[in-house]
């Protein structure tokens, strides 16, 4: 689109406006790598502070494309051609606005709001450009790979809340599928979008992980995605996050929300009113668990709602017939998409059934469901692989022992040990064959 060479308003999320191309960085005169967009928010946003985060306590994720952050920031040089939008951004902008009453009626967002007069109240995340959001890959008929490319997302996702003692942990509880963007040439999904997650510096350390909370909870304030006490509310903190007005009562109760379920809400409620002493092992463990069913929770949904869809025209067109039912469920089940939402369903059941105690354990659990998807793969979650434990002895023994603590943390991590190539292992294999055959 001829739109796009001055660096156009491409997409929008709920922080940022994304430019496609890249936009230059005020000072400096090195040209930005080929095939990047920016994602341009205001100043001293969340997601500067994670990805500084991310940075720090997971290079490894950052350097494997788990998670994707910025290449650069800096203050974005804005120009004539960077006021126009995209054709794909109005069509989306118009779409949404007809929907609203008459007399509300205008187009809202960041890209909208972005004042190019003042550049110095904005950060430019300068990122690799993908081909695809998890979203579009899930519209089209080509799911042969399905688990396969989401493959590097949920490694990232498990690898987020390690098992060693004091380590750092990320929760990310708004990883819907368009924020894991996708690159064919690699097979290959990241995680990205930073501005609605929770920082734990210290998992071990009961403070340290009450603090991220907090400080977390503060910040989503004053978004306006949580509520704090009012009269006519019976839901605060992070059950608040999604909460509906009762009609009898007149108060505001919580209501369950899948990129961010409320036993998950709950459980982190319960741990920011800990004290020491407290057994909240239970509570941790769910804990760990936010990214994985944030993921697959946002991945269910829209095949639960197009089948629900199909069952509802179905039942208009063919009531008639007694066996109606029977039919549109036979219908259903020979669609593709079918058998992947089965395979969803069974990994989150069986997720909040066992709550695994463990950073090894969750990757074994889901090994355990998507191993025969994956031909050619050793494993789905590889966490020997990707996840060594900290090499730091400070971080250890500067946490208190008296912290929360998932059960098997504070054992020697099931993460680290020797890792082995696949090279090695297949010279194993050839030579163990020549011995056989020569026996």
């Amino acid at each position: 689109m001829s739109s796009h060479r001055g660096g156009a308003k491409w997409k929008q999320g709920v922080d940022g406006c994304i430019f496609l191309p890249s936009l230059a960085c005020v000072g400096d005169e090195t040209p930005n790598e080929p095939n990047t967009v920016s994602k341009v928010v205001p100043k001293g946003s969340y997601d500067e502070i994670a990805e500084n985060f991310l940075q720090t306590h997971f290079p490894n994720l950052v350097a494997g494309k788990g998670v994707l952050i910025a290449q650069k920031r800096c203050t974005p040089v804005f120009k004539t051609s960077n006021i126009v939008m995209s054709q794909e951004l109005q069509h989306i902008l118009m779409r949404k606005m007809l929907r609203m009453p008459k007399n509300q009626q205008k187009m809202r967002g960041p890209c909208v709001k972005l004042a190019h007069t003042t550049p110095e109240l904005y950060t430019n995340f300068v990122m690799e450009q993908y081909d695809k959001t998890f979203t579009q890959y899930m519209n089209t008929n080509s799911l042969k790979d399905y688990f396969k490319v989401l493959r590097n997302a949920l490694n990232a996702a498990v690898g987020l809340t390690p098992d060693t003692e004091g380590s750092a942990w990320v929760l990310g509880i708004d990883f819907h599928t368009s924020n894991i963007l996708i690159r064919f040439e690699e097979t290959m999904s990241s995680l990205a979008d930073w501005g609605r997650v929770i920082l734990i510096s210290n998992h071990s350390d009961l403070k340290a992980f009450q603090k991220g909370l907090q400080e977390a909870l503060e910040y989503f304030h004053t978004k306006g995605y949580v509520k704090t006490p009012t009269e006519d509310a019976e839901v605060f903190y992070f059950r608040s996050w999604f909460s509906e007005k009762d009609m009898t009562t007149g108060k505001r109760i919580a209501m369950d929300y899948p990129n961010f379920p409320l036993f998950v809400r709950e459980a982190l409620d319960k741990i920011l009113f800990a004290e020491e002493g407290d057994d909240i092992s239970k509570e941790i463990n769910i804990a760990r668990l936010t990214n994985v069913v944030s993921i697959l929770n946002s991945m269910k949904t829209p095949y639960e709602t197009a089948f629900q869809h199909k069952r509802d025209a179905f039942k208009a067109n063919s009531s008639h017939l007694s066996d109606w039912q029977t039919r549109v469920e036979a219908e259903i089940q020979k669609d593709p998409k079918h058998s992947i939402l089965e395979k969803l369903k069974s990994i989150l059941e069986d997720i909040m059934t066992n709550t695994p105690s463990s950073q090894g354990e969750l990757a074994n659990l889901i090994n355990k469901h998507l191993d025969k998807e994956l031909t050619g793969f050793e494993k789905y979650i590889d966490v020997e692989m990707l996840f060594p434990p900290v090499a730091s002895s400070s971080s250890s023994s500067s946490s208190a022992s008296s912290g929360p603590r998932a059960a098997g943390s504070g054992a020697e991590p099931s993460i680290g040990g020797r890792r082995k190539t696949r090279k090695n292992q297949k010279r194993k294999r050839n030579t163990k064959k020549k011995r056989s055959l020569s026996s």
